[in-house]
């Protein structure tokens, strides 16, 4: 059995105490072990999902529970709340023990009004192929009168309707009202990601309560567990309403949005609603076993505990939705389901076995602890919000309380839906992404009938901004004519399959690359008298010339590299789809032609990506299109030839040198992943603690903005209106921070036609980060990945393959001899270029380590969870405290 010979011996990491405060040079640019770790003999320790080779165990209870999060004092907001989900319910807890508030709010509660939207315009007023000749003229003169001048078609929308009318919706909420005439102290809220829980405790009147809050795992059911030291002691009162507070100051209400009912009966209170396009949804609520008095009054009904003579109570909630439902069938169901989950009675142990399996997929131990604890925070919210039959979430996810969210909280395609699922894949979680993919393949038919009613070209052209239906909310050129959104969807179920080999999943979604691709080599169209195809005109979004310039103007030009990158690489998928699948074989020759001819990414003299040919812009914004073809797409990277590197990371070098100004939430996770992919590590790293700095709340969630960090990318929350200075919870912006994290760890991107991925791991990490471990992280190629650093250097790697294709291993010990073993026996390999490449076999792992030395031999490592506090999470902590003001960022 191979592996390195163990480098030292002794303790490996240092305990220290808690703290009320932290030095953010120590807790972000040091870096240092806080976990326990300790050394191990060869057979003690407890395998906690690890690879059995690895020469390394977690207790990984101990160690995603010392990351919870921590209130001190109550939240007064659901911004600063504590979130749990299921991927279908969710609810957000905060306030005090006098008020104690839930925001409640379903995946699927949608105000969509699709046949508003496909009655607000007529196609007959639309002449896209006229539109897109316009547009490129006015590319290649640098005028644009003629474009500006092209009449708009008129929107009809219903007298009296609001703008911003379509988008997701909140519930409401559950309040629990506490009668503590003495007040309350000695306060602690924790949410348990492992466990998915909040705990809750508090004293009054020398008396002590508790309660603990969860969405079940398996269950459409919020439950929440009340236990007070004596019976009675805590008089209490349970309220249903729907009072939100509107994200922007000049809020009208929509009179089409009629306002919810309210009920009781003998042991239960129900809060109904019906949408404009007849979607209804009940919250039904009951404290089992508990006599109830009512009051209903017109905003509100609430149920007061007439004879709480137990010390302990279980509130239990659930959300029936139904399209064209009559209220009170919803309200029967719900009141049947809380009736069935009753009927169990330990329903919290199956919440937390769900649990617990989830956490074994795979785990990683950083030595920065507060950026491993904020990967375990990202992991936990994407599959509290994304599981298989859910609806997929948008920009808000399923936590939002505004009536008016942002943008509709709606589906965006040109960065903001794709960002939410980029953690998954190589945090071996792929399984997340099936309310992504049914979200899209349930749409096509009608993307496809929409694109050639409106555009009169095969295929499917999905739009920019849309909801759960497709319908877009708005139709103009900047929407309807961009060919790379449907491909860019396309790249996660490429993704998926890469990840998994899945061929089943591949036949299901070949359709709809298929169609996207025909929409994208339509609007392509013939070569140049050379031969070669460019795209114009080609968007980069969100980046504008202006004044316009021959070569581009507004958001348009000649040959983005977005665009450029996400053609090729959806050219590159659905060829090699098509040969998996054997069909479309006369096609492919066509895609491969056009491949071949497919004009180069634009290269200024200085030798970066520009934003379209002979452009290149300075401001610094949010959206890094530019740098697509590094990531997400698969064109550039570290391993590429010689020229391309050069090329990524002056592009990178670039885009650092225009500043994080015009940054917001999704923009440092981004570019650390871009920085990652170059081999960049102080970049990458800089972006990542950066993205702490400004964005991470105190809970936390990510935001869009405002940033915490005075003078770090004051856009969002500066430049804007005064509504932007509200905190805005925002679910790609911990996507694209958590992806920017697993791009320091592992990656294997693939940028050849054959599908097959390059592995490397650790392959942005600094030198000071001396020791990291990765447990069954996800590579493309069906591979789960092991590995372990120590004092500096990569110890091993551990490869388990689960379908038996081709592996093919950056070495991690440039210009040394490695021995590739399988089940103590030794493998053919070849190593070549510094990459090393064996044949798998199904379900059979592979360990790779240096020539001559043992795994056996290495010490084994404990993991177990932090004792140091220095870093927690949560309001009246040291995270919060950290001297932010004084950092200096030049570190």
């Amino acid at each position: 059995m191979c592996g390195p010979r163990a480098r030292s011996s002794g303790q490996e990491g240092a305990r220290s105490g808690a703290r009320d405060t932290v030095d953010i040079h120590k807790c972000i640019v040091k870096p240092y072990h806080s976990e326990n770790v300790r050394l191990m003999t060869n057979s003690s320790g407890e395998s906690t999902s690890v690879h059995p080779q690895a020469r390394f165990r977690g207790d990984l209870a101990s160690i995603i529970e010392s990351h919870s999060v921590l209130h001190r004092s109550p939240a007064d907001t659901w911004q600063d709340g504590l979130y749990l989900g299921n991927g279908d319910i969710a609810a957000t807890v905060h306030g005090g023990p006098e008020r104690t508030r839930v925001l409640l709010n379903k995946g699927d509660i949608w105000d969509e009004r699709a046949q508003w939207k496909d009655e607000m315009y007529d196609p007959a007023d639309f002449d896209w192929q006229r539109t897109k000749a316009v547009l490129t003229r006015a590319i290649e003169t640098a005028d644009w009168s003629e474009f500006k001048n092209l009449p708009r078609p008129p929107a009809k929308v219903p007298e009296g309707a609001v703008s911003n009318y379509s988008g997701i919706q909140p519930a409401g909420y559950l309040d629990i009202l506490g009668d503590l005439p003495d007040g309350s102290g000695d306060f602690q809220q924790k949410l348990s990601f492992y466990r998915a829980l909040v705990d809750c405790s508090f004293s009054s009147g020398g008396k002590s309560f508790t309660y603990t809050a969860y969405t079940h795992a398996n269950h459409n059911l919020l439950a929440i567990d009340i236990s007070s030291g004596n019976p009675g002691a805590w008089p209490l009162s349970l309220q249903l309403h729907r009072d939100l507070v509107p994200f922007r100051p000049t809020f009208r209400p929509d009179p089409y949005l009629a306002d919810p009912e309210f009920g009781h009966d003998h042991s239960t209170l129900w809060m109904t609603m019906v949408l404009p396009d007849g979607f209804a949804f009940a919250v039904v609520a009951q404290a089992p076993g508990v006599a109830l008095d009512f009051e209903a009054v017109k905003d509100r009904v609430t149920a007061h505990l007439a004879s709480p003579s137990s010390r302990q109570l279980r509130l239990q909630l659930t959300i029936v939705t139904g399209q064209d439902t009559a209220p009170d069938a919803l309200v029967r169901q719900g009141k049947e389901d809380l009736l069935n989950y009753a009927r169990d009675e330990q329903p919290l142990a199956s919440h937390l076995r769900w649990w617990a399996d989830f956490w074994r997929k795979g785990w990683i131990s950083l030595p920065e602890k507060l950026i491993e604890n904020l990967w375990y925070a990202e992991i936990y919210k994407i599959a509290s919000c994304s599981r298989k039959g859910g609806q997929a979430p948008g920009q808000l996810a399923y936590w939002s309380g505004f009536p008016d969210p942002p943008w509709r909280g709606d589906y965006h395609t040109n960065i903001n839906i794709q960002e939410v699922y980029w953690p998954i894949y190589t945090a071996n979680r792929p399984e997340l992404g099936w309310p992504f993919y049914d979200l899209y393949l349930n749409m096509l038919d009608y993307i496809v009938e929409d694109t050639e009613r409106y555009t009169g070209m095969p295929g499917a052209r999905f739009v920019r901004g849309h909801g759960k239906s497709g319908r877009p909310h708005g139709r103009g050129a900047e929407w309807e004519l961009w060919p790379g959104a449907g491909a860019w969807l396309c790249a996660h179920f490429w993704w998926h399959f890469q990840f998994t080999r899945d061929e089943t999943f591949l036949r299901a979604s070949y359709r709809m690359m298929r169609a996207c691709l025909d929409y994208f080599v339509a609007y392509v169209g013939a070569p140049d008298e050379n031969g070669r195809y460019h795209i114009i005109p080609s968007v980069c979004h969100e980046q504008s010339q202006d004044p316009p310039v021959a070569g581009a103007g507004s958001d348009w030009g000649k040959n983005s590299p977005y665009d450029l990158g996400i053609f090729r690489d959806h050219l590159m998928h659905t060829i090699r789809a098509s040969e998996i699948l054997d069909v479309d074989e006369s096609e492919r020759r066509q895609w491969t032609q056009l491949l071949q001819g497919l004009a180069p990414f634009p290269v200024s003299p200085d030798g970066w990506l520009e934003e379209w040919e002979g452009v290149s812009l300075w401001k610094s914004h949010r959206h890094l299109s530019t740098l697509y073809p590094i990531f997400p797409g698969e064109q550039i990277h570290q391993d590429s030839d010689a020229e391309t590197v050069r090329t990524g990371r002056q592009s990178v070098l670039r885009f650092l040198a225009r500043g994080s100004d015009g940054y917001s939430g999704f923009s440092f996770g981004w570019m650390a992943a871009c920085a990652a992919r170059m081999g960049m590590a102080e970049e990458a790293l800089s972006c990542i603690r950066s993205h702490i700095r400004a964005f991470v709340n105190v809970n936390g969630y990510s935001l869009f903005g405002p940033s915490r960090f005075p003078g770090l990318a004051p856009y969002p929350g500066e430049r804007r209106g005064p509504e932007w200075k509200t905190k805005l919870p925002n679910c790609e912006s911990g996507g694209s921070f958590c992806g920017g994290i697993n791009e320091l760890l592992l990656r294997s991107p693939s940028d050849r036609v054959d599908g097959s991925p390059l592995i490397r791991v650790f392959p942005a990490i600094i030198e000071a980060w001396r020791d990291a471990r990765i447990s069954r992280l996800r590579a493309q190629g069906a591979f789960l990945v092991t590995a372990e650093r120590r004092d500096g250097r990569t110890a091993y790697v551990l490869i388990e393959s689960e379908v038996g294709v081709d592996c093919r291993l950056a070495n991690p010990w440039p210009g040394e001899a490695v021995v590739v073993v399988e089940n103590g026996e030794s493998v053919p390999h070849v190593a070549a270029a510094e990459v090393i490449s064996f044949a798998t076999q199904p379900g059979k792992s592979y360990s790779v380590c240096p020539d001559g030395t043992q795994l056996d031999d290495l010490a084994m490592v404990a993991l177990d969870g932090s004792e140091d506090e220095g870093c927690r999470l949560g309001i009246g902590g040291p995270f919060e405290a950290m001297p932010w003001r004084d950092h200096d960022p030049a570190l």
